[in-house]
């Protein structure tokens, strides 16, 4: 019987990804890229059968550096259903052992001496697994910060660069170096001792754990096929560190999220987006005849489409629907696509704006099908701030979210605050086309509420706090290995006005759970700030996607009530358990934050798209709207 173990979709992105160890049954696997473990799995499977299409997020992909040259395309493939491919019991993704060293405990018998063995096989070479040995995987791996991964080189540690040749006296000849003796006194690293059998040469386990001189095999095991022995090991010149298999830096993911703007999203917009020549010929027609505004131009669109070789099945989906319906996919589709993550961030807050004046759809009885952004204009509340400014608190609905894994990093070094550690991609190259790339993702519809102000407010914005800010905002350039959203395009998370809303954010966060009993774990933020003319403008989206909490009106519902969580969010600004400690802290150029603490303002990571980083209560509590 083949072991399996089940995981959700939304882990595959979040958590169990490419690069990771998923702990099963049978032992720890290394989980490979799609292109070794699922497309040439058992089932084969084909990506583009599961496809998330969506425009502005595969534009941004193709934005991504270090890309092979021959990469013409980016598409986002989901992982799929056990129930869709082969059944409830069926593997559809293959992995491979890792790490492969094993622990026999069966100090008792012969041969062992009264010591664990420390083998690499399947079968303890010493007492071949006789008389109920019981033998664990080990726990221990090589990790380096360049995103490096490989098993514990146990020869090396005993012997360092002295090869040791002697005849092993446990096994009765050669054994190329895969047993060791394991002198097991106390459940402590300094308890622990690694033993060579052949030479008697020794190595502490916590020397060997805290020694940061360690070489790194520069192995890449995700990008290995499932059946390669040999490994795929580039140089590296990183040293690498000792970690436990499960500890949560030896690999976290890398993912970004865009959320579907258009108001209607329909199988239109599905086949427009995903067929090439149909955004082509579609493109061209505007260019050539302007927007589709009448039946007439619908009638001579379709026959440029049957001119250019579109298959008549597609062609049916232009003639079910109304010209204007038409028109109003082909702009939103044709009109321009940003090719960066700062970009499409822009491009939802305007949509964003637009929705919490007017509702989105503006009007929704005159939609024939789907709603993936719904905003009912008449549920927006605006409330008042004890200062005299005006919040307008926009309730959505229903929204839906692209979220991809772009690649992951091992941040297994200590490093300052706010640095980026290199990040390994995921993508995995098409079955059938070396010029394509497949990104692992899922889509979720949720609910969220969109904070905004009335009035523009960032000339108002003042004091020391401020000042330093905009100093390290004009200085962004010596931020330049900091984790940034878009560092490539902008750093305005070191500008006093992202800086005030994001800080506000973690508060009225805080202030739900506190206020509703709603997790506030599961509340994912999203900062905005645009600049227009010398002046920004922003807000704030607080969103729940993920099935579970929030995605059945729960957030929404908040929204008639919302004066007393905005009241408590900005009255918790004053106060801190660290305080005076934590209020009396300033930002400093090539710092991430202020006045900030785990007692105060840092949220849990799931909710937080910044890490904890850009926030300062005294920006905030010197410029109380």
């Amino acid at each position: 019987m083949i072991s399996s173990q089940s995981i959700r979709p939304s882990q595959f992105i979040f958590t169990y990804g490419p690069g990771s160890i998923l702990e099963t049954l049978n032992g720890p696997v290394l989980i490979p890229l799609p292109e070794h473990g699922l497309f040439g799995g058992s089932f084969k499977i084909d990506p583009n059968d599961y496809e998330i299409v969506d425009e502005r997020m595969t534009k941004y992909l193709m934005s991504l550096p270090n890309k092979p040259q021959n990469i013409t395309d980016c598409k986002i493939f989901r992982l799929p259903r056990t129930a869709e491919v082969g059944g409830s019991n069926s593997v559809i993704y293959n992995t491979r052992e890792f790490p492969t060293w094993k622990l026999c405990t069966n100090r008792k018998m012969p041969g062992h001496s009264g010591l664990d063995i420390l083998y690499k096989d399947n079968i303890c070479p010493v007492c071949q697994d006789r008389y109920g040995g019981r033998k664990y995987t080990i726990r221990f791996v090589m990790a380096c910060s360049r995103g490096h991964l490989d098993d514990v080189d146990w020869d090396y540690l005993v012997h360092g660069n002295n090869q040791c040749t002697r005849v092993n006296s446990v096994t009765g000849g050669l054994d190329k170096n895969t047993v060791f003796q394991w002198r097991r006194e106390g459940g402590a690293l300094k308890n622990n001792t690694i033993v060579c059998p052949r030479c008697g040469r020794d190595r502490n386990l916590a020397s060997a754990f805290y020694d940061r001189t360690l070489r790194c095999s520069g192995r890449n095991p995700e990008k290995e096929s499932v059946n390669n022995v040999r490994g795929y090991r580039p140089s590296c010149t990183e040293n690498a560190n000792m970690m436990l298999r499960q500890s949560a830096n030896v690999r976290i993911s890398e993912i970004r999220t865009l959320l579907k703007i258009q108001s209607v999203f329909t199988s239109l917009h599905n086949l427009i987006q995903s067929d090439k020549g149909i955004h082509s010929l579609l493109k061209a027609f505007l260019g050539r005849e302007g927007p589709i505004d009448s039946p007439t131009k619908l009638e001579r669109l379709i026959k440029d489409l049957e001119n250019g070789g579109v298959p008549i099945s597609k062609i049916r989906e232009f003639k079910t629907v109304e010209w204007g319906e038409v028109s109003r996919v082909a702009d939103s589709i044709v009109q321009g696509v940003p090719n960066s993550y700062h970009g499409s961030i822009i491009e939802e807050y305007k949509q964003l704006i637009f929705a919490s004046k007017n509702g989105a759809p503006p009007d929704p009885s005159k939609v024939r099908s789907s709603i993936e952004f719904l905003v009912n204009k008449h549920k927006i509340v605006k409330v008042k701030s004890q200062n005299g400014r005006t919040f307008v608190i926009t309730p959505v609905d229903v929204l839906r979210t692209i979220t991809v894994t772009v690649g992951f990093t091992r941040p297994v070094s200590e490093q300052p605050a706010g640095r980026q550690p290199h990040i390994v991609s995921v993508a995995s190259t098409d079955p059938n086309n070396g010029s394509l790339l497949w990104y692992p993702g899922v889509s979720f519809l949720g609910e969220g509420i969109f904070i905004s102000l009335e009035e523009e407010w960032t000339d108002l914005l003042a004091g020391n706090a401020v000042a330093s800010w905009l100093k390290s905002h004009s200085a962004s350039a010596n931020y330049e290995d900091f984790v940034f959203r878009d560092p490539l395009i902008s750093r305005d998370e070191l500008h006093p006005g992202f800086v005030w809303w994001h800080t506000l954010s973690h508060l009225i966060i805080r202030a739900v759970g506190e206020e509703s009993g709603y997790s506030a774990a599961s509340i994912r933020e999203r900062v905005y700030l645009e600049k227009i003319n010398g002046k920004t403008r922003g807000g704030i989206l607080l969103y729940a996607a993920q099935p579970g909490d929030g995605t059945l009106g729960g957030l929404v519902g908040m929204v008639p009530n919302f004066r007393k969580v905005l009241y408590s969010a900005l009255e918790k600004s004053h106060y801190c358990s660290a305080d005076p400690l934590c209020g009396e802290q300033k930002f400093k150029h090539l710092e991430v934050n202020g006045s900030c603490c785990y007692g105060c303002l840092m949220n849990s990571e799931t909710s937080c798209e910044h890490r904890n980083m850009w926030l300062d209560r005294t920006v905030l509590r010197e410029n109380i709207p």
